[in-house]
């Protein structure tokens, strides 16, 4: 087997022992770790989620962010910690007393609680989201924010079309931020489309929502 070689006081070059070896490669191990944007974690009721290695505007560490795995967001948020963060940072500068953000296929919220996490002066935000798994993570991420009394947030579970009624959706195999009521503009699709309930865009304002209450 090979080691790396150092060179001792006499010049003379001598093998690393295997404990030093070990012990240097759990080091680099650890370093790339944390700069790693988060880490895998078992929820205990068996929930998939990411544990922010370091301080983000998604988070701070040891945060944790409920999530599905796939190939893009969850990738993004494993290694950098962050997804959405140039639409956060913009929607954060917009935030003020009177506002209402209003996130149309919020996915897991991250947007949202990024800009959150920037702007606590948000009265209030509307998220839609026509998937059931992924409006579970939605709530969980935004928990903290509706529990503080500072941020009213209505979660709305459903899909925004021309017409009211049940649709099949559409969600892309390896990228569940990739969702449509049209099968055709969703590649590598599901199988079987999932029936969602349907709401058109014009029951969705901040006057009279048909959405279910917020946590606060």
């Amino acid at each position: 087997m090979w080691w790396p070689k150092i060179r001792n006081i006499k010049g003379r070059i001598t093998p690393i022992t295997t404990t030093k070896a070990l012990i240097f490669a759990f080091r680099i191990l650890l370093v790339k770790i944390r700069f790693l944007g988060a880490t895998p974690e078992r929820m205990s009721n068996n929930q998939r989620a990411l544990k922010l290695n370091r301080h983000t505007i998604l988070g701070s560490r040891n945060d944790i962010v409920y999530i599905e795995e796939d190939d893009v967001i969850y990738k993004s948020i494993r290694l950098h910690g962050v997804w959405g963060d140039t639409e956060s940072r913009f929607l954060a500068t917009l935030g003020g007393s009177d506002t209402v953000l209003l996130d149309l296929g919020a996915n897991i919220g991250s947007v949202t609680r990024q800009a959150l996490n920037m702007n606590s002066k948000i009265p209030k935000v509307i998220v839609v989201e026509p998937r059931k798994a992924t409006m579970i993570n939605l709530k969980n991420n935004l928990t903290n924010f509706s529990n503080d009394k500072t941020t009213e947030i209505i979660f709305c579970e459903f899909a925004l079309d021309k017409m009211s009624g049940k649709n099949f959706l559409y969600t892309e195999t390896n990228n569940i931020g990739n969702s449509s009521l049209l099968e055709s503009l969703v590649p590598s699709p599901d199988k079987e489309g999932k029936v969602v309930k349907g709401n058109v865009a014009k029951n969705v304002n901040t006057a009279g929502i048909r959405c279910s209450k917020s946590y606060r």
